[in-house]
Parts: C-alpha cells; structure tokens; sequence
C-alpha cells in the first residue's frame, strides 16, 4: 500500500469543527479589496463617454471583472511579499455598482446593510470623471 503522502490526500480531523466565526487570519483586509477596486476602475473608466445605451453593458462588465479580480486577490494562498490574508473558504463576495452620468449635479446616496459587524463587512470604493460618477460597494459576507 502506498504512503498517504505520495498520495497527497489530506487526513480527515476525527471530529468535525463547526466554526461560526473566521479565525483572525481568514478575514480579508479591506485595504487589498479597495486597491483592486481602484485599479479596475481607473483602467476601466478613465476615458469612458457616458452613454446611456452602454451604460448597462459596462455595469455588467465592471461588476465580473471587479468580482473575478477580488476573489482571484483573496482566495488564493498570498506570496512572501504582498502579506495578504488568505480569505476563508465560507466567505461570500457580493459586488453593487452604481454608474451614472456628470452633468455636474449633486445627489446624495444612502445605503443600509444588516449584518454581522464581528464576521461581515462591506467596501466602498468610487471614482468621479468630468463624464461619469461610479460608485463601488463589496460586501464580504460570512456564512455559517
């Protein structure tokens, strides 16, 4: 019979753990998911005319990319050199996006979440260009 390591199968703990909380060091950093929300936005938006017949398609499109991006950034085992916190496998990503026109006009937005303030969170991220106003939200849930 061979080695268990030459296999690489990973022994089952005897008793199952029911974690209702992350452990310190699953919990993502909000500076890591504001820098990549940034970034997609910037490169994204920065020489985009506002037209309301894109605006739909470009909304869908930056959500996936800011999504994909994020969960790429936080679900996978961080290098030496970046010193990111691996996010826990029961996290849950959930991206709102809100993109309208500049036509130099104020408006005010309100948004209200419930949650878990001890294990949940959310990240606001926004850019203004002469053209566009877009407005971020990530919102990490845990799920126990």
């Amino acid at each position: 019979m061979e080695n268990f390591d030459e296999l690489n199968v990973r022994a089952v703990p005897d008793n199952p753990t029911y974690q209702t909380r992350p452990k310190k060091s699953e919990k993502p950093q909000k500076t890591d998911i504001i820098a990549v929300c940034q970034k997609v936005l910037h490169a994204s938006l920065r020489d985009v005319q506002y037209s309301k017949d894109e605006a739909p398609a470009l909304v869908k499109t930056l959500t996936h990319s800011i999504l994909s991006k994020v969960s790429d950034k936080l679900h996978y085992a961080p290098t030496d050199e970046e010193k990111l916190h691996r996010l826990a496998s029961r996290y849950r990503l959930v991206v709102e996006l809100l993109l309208a026109e500049n036509r130099g006009q104020g408006f005010s937005l309100a948004r209200r979440s419930l949650c878990d303030p001890s294990t949940d969170y959310s990240v606001h991220c926004s850019l203004e260009t002469d053209q566009l106003i877009c407005n971020v939200t990530v919102h990490a849930i845990y799920l126990t």
